[in-house]
């Protein structure tokens, strides 16, 4: 190849890599990679399952499933600090 083509080549693939460095960097990489937030849900509307039972409402499982959390936290820790650590990764 002569001089020409060969500056012409550089030339163009630096040009190219610049063009995708500015698009790139418009837009911030974590707008780009998550969802929109997701509404939040209403806790005094009725639940929607057929599993509920009659007028049980989205919030009463919440309060279920946080009073089942503070009674199993002592046994959840106790069995955290009886395993061993985790081997580091090299």
């Amino acid at each position: 190849m002569d001089h020409v083509k060969v500056s012409r080549l550089v030339m163009a693939l630096l040009a190219a890599s610049l063009s995708f460095t500015v698009h790139s960097a418009d837009q911030p990489a974590a707008a780009a990679a998550s969802p929109p937030p997701a509404k939040k849900m209403k806790m005094e509307t009725p639940m929607a399952s057929g599993m509920a039972k009659k007028g049980m409402k989205k919030g009463d499982v919440k309060k279920s499933a946080d009073r089942k959390l503070k009674a199993m936290q002592p046994m959840i820790e106790q069995e955290q600090q009886s395993m061993p650590p985790e081997p580091r990764k090299n």
